[in-house]
């Protein structure tokens, strides 16, 4: 069926270029104000677009401008020289626009850069693999996915970030999980999309990060299982705004939001009830959405204003018959994030893993004795297997150094070496990092009791060697703060 699709965009697309009928302007400087989108041959299917490799990859999309002042909203092409492209963003200052884009049927996706006012086009990557969703990040260096092959989850997404220029290419993120659709919240942290590929499957979740790589959590996990499949967008209210589709309707987005301090226990929708299917969506300066929406009935998509006082559309922006119309952005200058300060040391190997208390969780031990579900000991397990064991205090903290930018999971024991909970989800440390949890899948929106772990005071246990190093030996009065 996607095979089909495709040729049958590309028919589309040759008898407008044979005939003549080709309805976007030459390129020429954008102005600010001015609309960028992504035009979509209306032959494809972009039900599949989520975070499936195909869909990454639209064939023969393009990058058109739309001055919104003009009565007449004619479009003109942005990625002229570009059998297709995609996933337009605008930099904090307004003047520069990144995207994915492949020259050439034959080659691989990579990212550029086009200058609005000289229009001029650099290379960004050039990279074996299909390169897509590239975002700005607070520093100047953009953030971008780049699809590899990765041990044990097979072909996936990874994150990596380079300079403006291209140069000093470095991965950010390190489980077997592919990941899409970076943006980039005003505290600092990029937010994107993770699909687990291995051991399970079906953990589709928003993660937060920092731009160096370190301290990725939890973000957003829906309750109903249903699935983020665009970018988020951080609106001037304080949430954050994003299409998700269900499992058992894939075909219709749903647009919805989260609050940013409280995003697991914030979710609403905004779209209930109103039939149709939202694609993607971009605040704007007004505290309104752009969307991507296609009513029920019509069959492409088209630009609509979303306001989210009445939470409805509020008039249509651009509609083209030919065209799906998605990913929308608006040429401005935006505030630039706060710029978190690094720990990372390249010189260094390892980092490190304090757990405050294991027993602090949500997951309950049915069916055993106080005795019986009291964690002893906790396993550290990476992609090929176990790594080491680590000794659980007196307070239910341990204290654990591991290498740096390998994924490892947890799982606790009790005495008689029966698993109580786990294995948690992926994580890494960056060399020289110090990450520390509460528990053990605690509630992710809870703080810490005020009190230092007893594993600090213990000793570090290094993993897998299961050396452990000196304890500290401080006076009664300073182990009971």
């Amino acid at each position: 069926m996607k095979a089909k699709q495709k040729i049958s965009a590309s028919i589309i697309f040759s008898i407008m270029l044979a005939t003549g009928i080709f309805w976007f302007m030459p390129d020429q400087p954008v102005k600010r104000g001015m609309l960028i989108l992504t035009a979509v041959p209306a032959g494809f299917d972009l039900s599949d677009d989520g975070l499936g490799v195909d869909g990454k990859y639209i064939t023969q999309a393009q990058i058109i401008a739309i001055d919104l002042d003009l009565e007449k909203k004619e479009a003109f092409l942005l990625s002229e020289g570009f059998y297709s492209a995609r996933s337009p963003e605008v930099s904090w200052n307004g003047r520069e626009m990144v995207f994915s884009g492949q020259r050439n049927e034959q080659d691989t996706w990579q990212i550029f850069v086009k200058d609005l006012e000289t229009m001029q086009v650099r290379q960004l990557t050039e990279s074996s693999g299909n390169c897509t969703d590239p975002a700005w990040l607070p520093d100047g260096k953009i953030a971008f996915s780049m699809l590899n092959e990765v041990d044990k989850g097979g072909e996936v997404h990874v994150l990596y970030a380079c300079e403006s220029d291209g140069t000093h290419q470095e991965k950010l993120m390190f489980s077997p999980n592919s990941v899409t659709s970076a943006s980039v919240f005003q505290d600092g942290r990029i937010l994107v999309v993770s699909e687990q590929k291995y051991p399970e499957t079906d953990k589709v979740r928003m993660l937060a990060l920092r731009i160096d790589g370190t301290k990725s959590e939890l973000f957003y996990e829906s309750e109903n299982k249903a699935i983020p499949v665009s970018r988020g967008w951080e609106c001037m209210n304080g949430k954050l705004y994003f299409i998700e589709k269900l499992p058992e309707d894939m075909k219709e987005g749903h647009l919805v939001s989260v609050d940013q301090g409280y995003p697991l226990s914030s979710w609403e929708e905004l779209s209930g009830g109103k039939r149709g299917s939202y694609h993607s969506l971009f605040p704007t300066s007004t505290g309104q959405l752009l969307v991507s929406y296609k009513p029920t009935g019509i069959p492409n998509y088209g630009i609509y204003l979303f306001d989210l006082e009445s939470r409805g559309i509020n008039r249509e922006i651009y509609q083209n018959e030919d065209y799906h119309l998605i990913e929308p952005v608006i040429v401005q200058s935006r505030a630039v994030p706060m710029k978190l300060p690094s720990i990372v040391d390249m010189s260094k190997e390892k980092g490190t893993l304090l757990c405050h208390n294991v027993e602090e969780s949500t997951i309950p031990v049915e069916g055993k004795t106080l005795e019986d579900f009291k964690t002893r000991k906790v396993q550290v397990l990476g992609i090929n297997g176990l790594l080491g064991e680590v000794p659980v205090e007196a307070d239910g903290s341990f204290y654990v150094e591991v290498e740096a930018d390998v994924p490892v999971r947890f799982q606790t024991l009790n005495a008689a070496g029966e698993i109580l909970r786990g294995p948690s989800d992926w994580v890494w440390v960056r060399p020289n990092e110090k990450r520390s949890c509460i528990g053990c899948h605690e509630d992710r929106e809870m703080a810490p009791e005020n009190k230092v772990p007893m594993a600090l005071y213990n000793g570090l246990v290094s993993v897998p060697e299961g050396t452990k190093s000196e304890p500290v030996v401080l006076s009664e009065k300073y182990r009971k703060r």
